[in-house]
């Protein structure tokens, strides 16, 4: 006899946060995780394995990887350095070129409002991060400044 019932953890804390956020849990793709659009980003939450998941939320596109990306660079080497061992968010570029900010947390401390707590940050996170993305695309840097801007702004110093 076959059931639709959740046969995983994350696929149960899934299930649970869909239903929390209004959504139909049949809308997640069995136990590879579930993505959605919020305005100018793309979240995803997926496992990694059988005790962790990833809140993942695009950032941003860059249209090359080019030497003007420099002081961006470095403004995500300082986000992560200072984030690392408090609020472990990470901001990457991926093989894309798509700026990502993304957190691991494991599934069994994990409930459908911890995760929604999460996205929620995710997504604010994203946004901050944007803004300061887009700001380093069109205006010439100081690049010190801007660093210095960037801790001061740091985005990932909430939740």
């Amino acid at each position: 006899m076959t059931t639709n019932q959740p046969n995983s953890s994350f696929e149960k804390l899934l299930e649970a946060f869909l239903i929390l956020v209004g959504q139909d849990p049949k809308s997640a793709k069995e136990s590879t995780g579930f993505e959605f659009e919020c305005g100018a980003h793309s979240v995803a939450v997926f496992p990694i394995d059988d005790s962790k998941l990833m809140v993942e939320v695009d950032v941003d596109i860059l249209q090359t990887a080019e030497a003007t990306h420099a002081p961006l660079l470095m403004i995500l080497h300082r986000l992560n350095d200072a984030a690392r061992s408090e609020h472990h968010w990470m901001a990457t570029i991926d093989e894309e070129n798509r700026v990502l900010i993304s957190k691991q947390l494991p599934i069994c401390d994990t409930d459908a409002v911890a995760l929604q707590v999460a996205v929620s940050a995710a997504i604010d996170h994203a946004e901050t991060l944007a803004a300061l993305v887009a700001r380093i695309g069109t205006e010439p840097l100081d690049k010190s400044s801007e660093i210095q801007e960037a801790d001061t702004l740091n985005p990932l110093q909430r939740a």
